[in-house]
């Protein structure tokens, strides 16, 4: 009796989950929405595929209170006077405890911001199996205009494995997110500007981003030796809109870096079918004992109206941002 008891809970808190993910969250979870994925040949590389499922499932939304079924906030645009408060739902719906680092991005530069309470850069939390909480976020000091806001969550984001198949894993994997915009006091609306990647490819292979050792070319770049000064290309494609906008953004460890020169953000557009590629640096200025996790985050259509009124979603905008393979950095020894 108590077996059956306890499978019948399983299976409400597994309905819950679900239905507290499809209508608060914006969904990264891989068991629904296909992820590219690649498969290693004997020389170590790795081609782009089709479409595959990834072995994760955790949930991000944002929420007016902590409270289910009546907290949540489907609205994408919110107006304030400087600072934005929020709860944060992140559920681990995993048989198994998982690390979780919390960061967030304003107008795609990483801020620190305050997690119930404390002001840091980035906020680690460990949940148990299909364990869930609300995290009270609040973000200081928004200029007066319009702003793009994105709080980010990482799954699993210190674990080291070098294999292929964890490496590859990553790739459009592993991170979740909210994205809205925020009107703080008056409403001016202002854009970067958009530039054309400088190598065009002269196919149309792929939708998305890929980070390589060279342009063009797409191998997976899975890890690396250290050295102060690693050249790589990133990758990207586009198969559905005329004409394509997107931000980059770069990180380290989970803490953003500059892509190219003094480029912290590298905003950029690319027409239908058709792959460009961008030249970039990483540059290290101390090696470590440890592993070192490099990411680049591809944002599509930055800055374009999440939502017009009266409360209508933009529904022809891409909003999910893409990260790439996590890129292990190895010691130098």
């Amino acid at each position: 009796m108590l077996k059956s008891q306890y499978f019948f809970l399983t299976i409400v808190i597994f309905l819950f989950f679900a239905a507290v993910f499809y209508e608060y969250s914006t969904p990264w979870n891989s068991n629904k929405n296909g992820h590219w994925s690649m498969k290693v040949n004997k020389s170590g590389y790795s081609n782009v595929l089709t479409n595959a499922p990834f072995p994760e499932s955790f949930g991000v939304g944002l929420y007016e209170s902590p409270e289910y079924g009546h907290g949540g906030t489907n609205s994408k645009v919110f107006k304030v006077n400087g600072t934005f408060e929020k709860y944060l739902f992140v559920a681990n719906a995993i048989n198994k405890s998982n690390e979780y680092l919390i960061f967030a991005l304003v107008d795609y530069k990483q801020i620190p911001f305050y997690v119930d309470g404390k002001l840091n850069l980035t906020h680690l939390i460990k949940l148990k199996p299909m364990e869930y909480r609300f995290l009270k976020i609040k973000v200081e000091n928004l200029s007066e205009g319009y702003h793009d806001l994105f709080v980010g969550v990482f799954l699993d984001p210190y674990n080291h494995n070098l294999s292929d198949m964890y490496r590859l894993s990553t790739d459009f994997s592993r991170m979740g997110g909210v994205r809205i915009q925020v009107i703080s006091n008056r409403p001016i609306y202002k854009l970067p500007n958009f530039t054309h990647p400088p190598i065009s490819c002269g196919k149309d292979d792929m939708d998305g981003i890929l980070v390589t050792k060279s342009p063009c070319e797409y191998k997976a770049w899975l890890r690396e030796n250290f050295s102060e000064n690693i050249k790589y290309y990133i990758n990207i494609g586009n198969k559905h809109e005329n004409l394509r906008t997107f931000a980059l953004v770069a990180m380290l460890n989970y803490r953003q870096i500059t892509i190219t020169n003094d480029t912290l953000v590298y905003y950029g557009y690319v027409y239908k079918n058709q792959d460009v590629a961008i030249p970039a640096e990483l540059k290290m200025h101390k090696s470590s004992d440890e592993v070192q996790e490099f990411v680049v985050i591809y944002f599509p259509d930055p800055f374009l109206p999440l939502q017009f009124p009266p409360d209508v979603r933009n529904i022809n905008l891409l909003i999910e941002p893409e990260p790439s393979i996590r890129i292990a950095i190895l010691p130098n020894r």
